[in-house]
């Protein structure tokens, strides 16, 4: 939902870009060993999953388990884990930044925050 200011305050149903598509067009992941490398611009990331003690890891990390839309201080912001094995087991989250084009919310970029073992 969007909100028009004009003569009255009204909120309209307006596109947002998914979440999954915003990663595609922002992250780079990929498994070797035990390492799930993610690379987000300039920005690179190493993480060792096997210090999560995981017992059934799959071929590649994906997402898109668990996704969340949060407005934050006037900006729109989406969530979705970062998975490793089946049953889905996290090693992190990616944060999507949006920003308003004047017709929908395009994603701006894309954080990674690891999750603690």
């Amino acid at each position: 939902m969007n909100q028009l200011q004009d003569p009255y305050s009204r909120y309209t149903e307006v596109p947002v870009e998914s979440i999954s598509d915003a990663v595609k067009r922002f992250v780079k992941m990929e498994k070797k060993g035990n390492e799930i490398l993610i690379s987000i611009g300039k920005r690179k990331y190493e993480i060792d999953y096997s210090k999560f003690d995981y017992h059934t890891p799959i071929h590649s990390p994906g997402v898109g388990a668990i996704e969340e839309y949060t407005p934050e201080n006037g900006v729109l912001y989406g969530y979705t884990t970062v998975f490793v094995t089946i049953p889905e087991a996290s090693i992190g989250t990616f944060k999507v930044k949006y920003g308003w084009d004047g017709k929908s919310y395009k994603a701006e970029s894309v954080t990674f925050i690891e999750n603690v073992p």
